[in-house]
């Protein structure tokens, strides 16, 4: 409803019909007031992406599985190093705070990177477009993601920045107790987890729709009219 108003709206369009299950949109425009490139603005401002049905989409779904692999990778070694200690893992000795009041400078670095690298491959899908809906008093799922993801690391930030104190005073205590609550993982974590979920429901999706057009094609093209 949000995309089919807001290309409705657009002057020059005659007629804008939008099928979810499909993620197609059918528009009828008059090319002497407005063009394809004026209607894909529209869809990308109400926070979606649109393009002509013959033009190569960028967001294919080769593009989303390599992402999500790789970031799935990423998330992996970032709660490794984050929790692996808790399972009596083996961790690197220069980010084991146990060695070293200073090691535990670069455990949260480490983390710190691991989760930006995470973060930066979803920042458009998830971040930009959350953070400018729940601006515009329009939120929706993607600014209830970016809240909570961005929430966990502002807090990892700030507990690395308590840290880097304590361990500037040798206080082993604080160090000890900070280090285990950083929660950077878990800023990762909900994005990773959300774009599984999503690429799940877009095989699903597909699925569905191949069917459906299966059945329409067993519609008969010819019919016997009985006088």
């Amino acid at each position: 409803a949000h995309v089919n108003k807001a290309v409705s709206n657009l002057e020059g369009v005659k007629v804008c019909n939008v099928n979810l299950l499909s993620n197609s949109m059918y528009v009828e425009w008059d090319e002497k007031v407005i063009d394809a490139r004026k209607i894909e603005l529209a869809v990308k401002k109400a926070g979606y992406s649109a393009s002509l049905k013959f033009r190569k989409s960028d967001q294919d779904s080769a593009v989303k599985l390599i992402k999500l692999c790789s970031s799935l990778i990423v998330l992996l070694i970032l709660m490794y190093v984050s929790m692996g200690h808790m399972f009596g893992a083996p961790v690197p000795a220069f980010i084991d705070p146990s060695i070293s009041l200073l090691n535990a400078r670069w455990f949260c670095l480490t983390q710190l990177v691991l989760a930006v690298i995470v973060i930066s491959v979803y920042f458009s899908d998830y971040y930009l477009d959350g953070l400018k809906k729940l601006v515009n008093l329009k939120p929706n799922m993607n600014s209830l993601i970016a809240v909570g993801s961005l929430a966990s690391f502002i807090y990892g930030v700030v507990v690395s920045i308590q840290v880097f104190i304590a361990t500037e005073n040798s206080d082993s205590v604080l160090v000890e107790e900070l280090h285990m609550n950083l929660y950077f993982e878990s800023s990762a974590m909900i994005l990773v987890f959300v774009a599984i979920g999503k690429y799940l429901e877009s095989l699903s999706k597909k699925k569905t729709t191949d069917a459906i057009n299966d059945l329409v094609k067993l519609s008969p093209q010819e019919a016997c009219v009985i006088r």
